[in-house]
């Protein structure tokens, strides 16, 4: 596909091959989330092995190290997967003595390239996972780059093939995905050189950004926000970041605590709405008026939850269900003050919040993201 839209795959490929294997280990070690060796010579690192459990067997683990010079040659026979000899020999100087590996169950050869695409879209095709970018596996990331890639296309393909999408919406999986995919690359592949190095310590920070939950659009045009002082918001997710969950939501008739991911899980937009002591009739009408406006413009394309202070006291128009901030987390981990509002995008980022909420703003902003459904 990428040779037939023309697109490079910029980047390059490591020297070095490197091998798998899948085998019992037997040492005196205890069963571990993962061991690293490493084998120096005259203090120079000429090797590096990771242990990864395998559930199953207490003793099994997938060995990871770099393969014999031989195979490092273009053209060199990569396909005939390496023999348990070659394993335990390549192994041996970065485990414990007296260990040992047995019982291959599998093996292979592999190479290494960092690559991406210059842009993830061309014309009506898309691109998505490997085949726009490509990494190291430190870290274990890629798998949910990948995903993150295919949901944040998917929810904005669904509303294009419902005629439901605002006219340019579908730029913005490359505008959004494109920076991600490219931080990937260079973060993994500035790992991989300071491992192959021995110079890598993993810290705090890259075990934040590795995990994913970093990950931001806040630099997109279709992410926004109006906020006047002085109403705003004390702290909470930014437009664009992850929306974070918030627990002890109770709902009316409801015998259990809620957790806010419930009410934002879906395919959806999920407009969430803060009401509290201060919010006065006149506003409640006026978010029921909102509600109305918004089912009859998008449909179940946006899912409007009313979020309550326990010390609220809303006028219930059962326009849209009510939930108790019952242990004060929302207000706290999304930094509301007063009535406000924050707008989930299906992916689970912040695609807008308002402080106040000023309806003509709001419209303005999902005309951005949205098209009004037809009137029939």
């Amino acid at each position: 596909m990428r040779h037939g839209l023309g697109l490079d795959y910029e980047g390059d490929s490591y020297p070095m091959t490197f091998m798998l294997g899948d085998v019992c280990v037997d040492w005196a070690l205890s069963r571990g989330y993962a061991y690293r060796g490493v084998h120096l010579v005259d203090n120079e690192v000429r090797n590096g092995m990771a242990a990864i459990p395998i559930p199953g067997d207490p003793r099994r683990y997938r060995l990871s190290m770099a393969g014999p010079e031989s195979h490092a040659a273009e053209g060199a026979d990569l396909r005939t997967p390496p023999a348990l000899d070659l394993l335990a020999g390549a192994a041996a100087p970065m485990m414990p003595a007296r260990a040992r590996i047995s019982r291959l169950r599998w093996s292979a050869f592999f190479r290494i390239s960092h690559r991406i695409v210059p842009r993830y879209s061309e014309g009506r095709v898309f691109l998505a996972g490997d085949a726009a970018h490509i990494h190291p596996p430190i870290g274990g990331q890629g798998m949910n780059t990948g995903l993150q890639d295919a949901f944040n296309l998917g929810w904005k393909l669904a509303l294009a093939a419902r005629g439901r999408a605002a006219a340019d919406l579908l730029e913005s999986y490359s505008a959004e995905r494109h920076p991600v995919g490219l931080e990937v690359v260079t973060r993994t592949s500035d790992r991989m050189a300071r491992t192959i190095e021995g110079k890598d310590r993993e810290d705090v920070d890259e075990q934040m950004a590795d995990s994913q939950l970093l990950v931001n659009y806040r630099g997109s045009r279709w992410v926004g926000e109006d906020v006047a002082a002085p109403a705003g918001f004390a702290a909470g997710p930014r437009p664009g970041e992850r929306a974070p969950d918030a627990p002890g939501l109770q709902q009316r008739f409801v015998n259990r605590s809620m957790r806010l991911m419930e009410l934002t899980r879906g395919t959806g937009h999920t407009l969430l709405v803060y009401l509290d002591d201060r919010t006065r009739e006149s506003d409640h009408r006026g978010l029921a008026e909102i509600a109305d406006e918004l089912s009859d413009a998008y449909g179940d394309a946006i899912t409007v939850y009313g979020i309550v202070s326990p010390g609220a006291r809303p006028v219930e128009l059962e326009r849209f269900p009510l939930v108790v901030d019952a242990q004060g987390a929302f207000r706290s981990i999304y930094g509301v003050t007063g009535p406000s509002l924050y707008l989930i995008r299906p992916d689970g980022h912040v695609g807008y919040r308002a402080a106040p909420v000023d309806p003509p703003r709001l419209r303005a902003h999902l005309g951005r993201v949205l098209s009004r459904a037809r009137s029939t």
